[in-house]
């Protein structure tokens, strides 16, 4: 059994790190680091007092939604070859307190340290945990909505943790590899729109290879798709299923961030369906005064299939 849930765990890592994390542009995370526990008897391990965390993937980035920001991820990987538990609050909480010890000991750690070190005009530093909870169970289930009610996760010190579930997970891949394959001559981005708090010209990137943090497990996640003569695209991907009133928000959302950005827009679903759809796009463009914009809008499923017209 202790090997078989050594390759199972090595498994997991390899699908985090080859996939997800490519894919986003957290490639180049530091793998499998070690820091020194510097709350050993808090943090006990088993009856013993714990001497070091392992850290999965370790990952820093200026932030490209607030500026002068510099965000620490400290990434955990846990996989199960089975599916997610029926009732997953008390797994959810080994795994969530393995990972809020060691952010408690990481923000007093040289590798957060030397980390900050490498990037210049930063005056704040995040410490944000995430958690990939994945499972080998090709259903892609979510375990996210089971937890809303979970309590009890305030025994160790850290600011914000995300996780990732396989449903989650399916979302941003499937997404991200639809758009690189369909726009496999272009140059497909994840774009930053303006929040307020990302405002310094000198230094504000509107796209960029990397995902930020906040989109992790965002049920819409906007793509900024450049031609080789510089057209722009901007695609907004949703988790949700196909329904006329989310599409009408999605219509705004994208009409508001397309203003002097974007010549055409792409929305995305997992089940869109053009035979049973379409007309719903129809009457839900209808409702926009502006027709040269819904003229440039088109809606597809980011999940491929042979009945897809092109």
């Amino acid at each position: 059994m202790g090997e078989w849930s050594k390759k199972i765990g090595e498994f997991g890592e390899k699908v985090v790190f080859n996939n997800l994390l490519n894919e986003i542009g957290w490639g180049d995370a530091q793998k499998n680091v070690s820091i020194p526990c510097i709350h050993g008897t808090k943090h006990t391990f088993g009856e013993f007092p714990r001497n070091t965390h392992g850290i999965d993937a370790f990952f820093s980035y200026p932030s490209r939604l607030i500026d002068r920001t510099l965000d620490h991820l400290i990434i955990s990987v846990k996989y199960t070859y089975g599916p997610y538990p029926n009732s997953p609050v008390s797994k959810f909480k080994n795994h969530f307190f393995d990972l809020t010890q060691t952010i408690e000991c990481f923000r007093k750690s040289e590798l957060r340290s030397n980390a900050g070190k490498n990037f210049s005009g930063v005056t704040t530093a995040r410490n944000i945990g995430v958690l990939f909870w994945l499972t080998n169970n090709r259903v892609n289930n979510d375990v996210i909505s089971k937890l809303n009610n979970c309590r009890g996760l305030d025994e160790f010190s850290y600011e914000t943790v995300f996780l990732v579930d396989d449903y989650k997970a399916a979302f941003l891949y499937d997404s991200t590899c639809f758009l690189r394959k369909k726009y496999s001559n272009d140059t497909v981005e994840f774009m930053h729109p303006n929040t307020g708090k990302n405002i310094n010209s000198a230094t504000r990137e509107t796209a960029s290879k990397v995902l930020s943090i906040e989109y992790i497990n965002s049920p819409v996640i906007p793509f900024s798709i450049t031609s080789s003569d510089n057209k722009k695209t901007l695609a907004l991907s949703c988790s949700d299923n196909f329904a006329i009133d989310n599409l009408r928000r999605l219509l705004g959302l994208a009409q508001d961030i397309t203003t002097g950005f974007a010549s055409s827009t792409l929305l995305l679903y997992p089940d869109y369906d053009q035979l049973q759809h379409n007309n719903f796009v129809q009457e839900a463009k209808a409702g926009f005064g502006d027709k040269r914009y819904t003229e440039s809008v088109s809606v597809a499923c980011f999940r491929d299939d042979f009945r897809e017209l092109k």
